[in-house]
C-alpha cells in the first residue's frame, strides 16, 4: 500500500490528514485486533455506520473497544500509521540525498589518503630524528671512551708523584713527632712533678698537719693567704655550711683552698635548691646531686619550677636521703613520685604540698617508703579517701605519725582517726 501512495500529490495527501483517514484506519485496527469478531466485515460496516452518525470530532484510537477489555497504551503507532501512508517522504532517499552521500564519501577518502600519507611522512621524519640521535650518541661516547683512557693515564701519573710526596712526608714526619715528643715528654714530667708535689701539699693540709716548715708554695710564690686558710679545718667547714648553694660555688672559684674546702662531705649533707628557685636548672641541679649523692640527707627543691625530670631522676639516685621537700613542684606527677621513692626507701619527712598528685602517688609513697614518718599533702586537691586509705592500711602506717591535710577540702570527714 505505502508503494501505491508514494506517488500521491500533495492534495491527495492533505485530503487523507482533513478526514482523518489515519485515525479511522487505526481505530479499525485496533477493534479488530482486540475484539477479534467472527464477521469481520459486518463489524467494519457497523463501525463505519458508527462514525458517519456521529461525525469525526468524537473519534478516538479505542472506541470500537468494549470498556472491559481496553488496553493502556495504542497498539499502532504513530510511526506506523506515518510509514503506511507515506507522510514521511524525506524517509526514503532523493537524488540530492543520492549526490549528497556521494560527496561525503569522496571527501572521506581523500582525508583518509591525506592521513595515511601524513602518517608516513611522519614515520618517515622520525626515523630520520631517530638515526641522527643514535649518531649523535655514538660521537659523544666515543669523546667519552678517549677522555676516559686520557684519564686513567694521567690518574696512574699522578698516583705515582703522590707516592712519592707521601715517601717523603713520612720521613719528614717521623722525624718532626720524634722531635716534638721529646719536647712534650720533658714537659709532661716537669708537670707531672709539680703536680705530685701540690697534691701532697693539699693532702696534707686538708689532714690538718703543720705546713710551716716544709711549705712547697712559701718559697717565693706569691700566693697569698686570707683569713680562712689559717682557720683550722673543722672551724673552715663550719663557716662554709652556713653559706647557700650559689655562695659555695662561688667561694669555689677563689683560691684551691678554698675548692677543697667546698669538697668536704659535710657542706653536702644538706642542699637547699629553694634559695635560687629561680635560676637552678637541671643540668646544675643534676650535676650538684650526683656530686653529693653519697653523702646528701636533706634536700629542699621548695618552688622549682624549672627543675623537671632529669633532676627529679638524679634525686632518686640518693640512696641515704631522708628529709625531701618538693612543696610547689609544678613538674611534679605521679610517674615522677613513683621513681623518686623507689629510689629513696629510707625517707622520714616528706613534703609535697601544693602539687597535682593523685592516688597513685600516694600509693607508690606507701609501697615504697616504708619508715616514712612525716608527710604533708596540704593543699593538695586530686587525691581522695582511698589514697590516704592507702597510708592508714599500708606498710608505712606503723611509723607514720604526722599526715597534713590542711587545705585539701575534697577528703570526707568521718568520725574515725588516722
Amino acid at each position: 500500500m505505502a508503494a501505491s501512495l508514494r506517488g500521491l500529490s500533495s492534495d491527495l495527501r492533505q485530503y487523507l490528514r482533513v478526514n482523518k483517514l489515519p485515525d479511522i484506519y487505526e481505530a479499525l485496527l485496533t477493534g479488530l485486533s482486540i475484539m477479534c469478531p467472527e464477521d469481520y466485515l459486518t463489524f467494519i460496516l457497523e463501525k463505519l455506520m458508527h462514525i458517519k452518525e456521529n461525525g469525526l470530532d468524537c473519534l478516538e484510537w479505542d472506541m470500537f473497544i468494549d470498556d472491559e477489555m481496553k488496553p493502556k497504551s495504542r497498539i499502532v503507532t504513530e510511526s506506523n500509521l506515518d510509514m503506511i501512508f507515506n507522510f514521511e517522504e524525506w524517509l526514503m532517499p532523493t537524488p540530492e540525498m543520492y549526490t549528497l552521500a556521494y560527496s561525503h564519501y569522496n571527501f572521506k577518502l581523500k582525508e583518509m589518503c591525506f592521513c595515511a600519507m601524513l602518517q608516513y611522512h611522519l614515520m618517515q621524519r622520525r626515523k630520520k630524528m631517530l638515526l641522527q640521535r643514535r649518531i649523535n650518541m655514538a660521537v659523544k661516547h666515543h669523546a667519552t671512551r678517549m677522555l676516559r683512557v686520557h684519564v686513567h693515564i694521567w690518574k696512574a701519573w699522578v698516583r705515582y708523584r703522590k707516592g712519592r710526596q707521601a715517601m717523603s712526608y713520612q720521613k719528614i714526619q717521623h722525624v718532626y713527632h720524634v722531635s716534638v715528643g721529646r719536647v712534650i715528654f720533658e714537659a709532661w714530667y716537669k708537670h707531672t712533678l709539680e703536680a705530685r708535689k701540690q697534691r701532697e701539699y693539699f693532702e696534707r693540709l686538708e689532714r690538718g698537719e703543720n705546713m710551716e716548715d716544709d711549705d712547697l708554695f712559701g718559697q717565693g710564690t706569691g700566693e697569698a693567704r686570707d683569713s680562712v686558710s689559717t682557720l683550722p679545718w673543722k672551724i673552715a667547714i663550719q663557716i662554709f655550711s652556713y653559706l647557700d648553694i650559689a655562695d659555695i660555688a662561688n667561694c669555689a672559684c677563689v683560691c684551691r683552698f678554698w675548692k677543697v674546702l667546698t669538697q668536704a662531705n659535710l657542706l653536702w649533707s644538706k642542699i637547699n635548691f629553694s634559695n635560687v628557685q629561680k635560676r637552678v636548672t637541671d643540668r646544675v641541679a643534676t650535676r650538684l646531686l650526683y656530686k653529693a649523692r653519697p653523702y646528701l640527707i636533706h634536700l629542699n627543691m621548695r618552688a622549682c619550677q624549672h627543675l623537671t625530670r632529669p633532676t627529679f631522676l638524679s634525686v632518686s639516685e640518693c640512696r641515704n636521703l631522708q628529709d625531701l621537700n618538693l612543696s610547689e613542684c609544678t613538674s611534679l606527677d605521679d610517674d615522677t613520685l613513683k621513681i623518686v621513692t623507689r629510689g629513696c626507701q629510707i625517707l622520714l619527712y616528706l613534703n609535697i604540698a601544693h602539687t597535682n598528685l593523685t592516688d597513685a602517688s600516694l600509693r607508690a609513697v606507701n609501697k615504697n617508703c616504708m619508715n616514712l614518718q612525716y608527710i604533708s599533702l596540704a593543699f593538695c586537691s586530686k587525691f581522695t579517701d582511698r589514697g590516704l586509705l592507702y597510708l592508714a592500711s599500708g606498710k608505712c602506717h606503723d611509723k607514720l605519725q604526722y599526715i597534713d591535710i590542711s587545705g585539701c577540702l575534697q577528703v570526707i570527714r568521718t568520725d574515725g582517726q588516722i
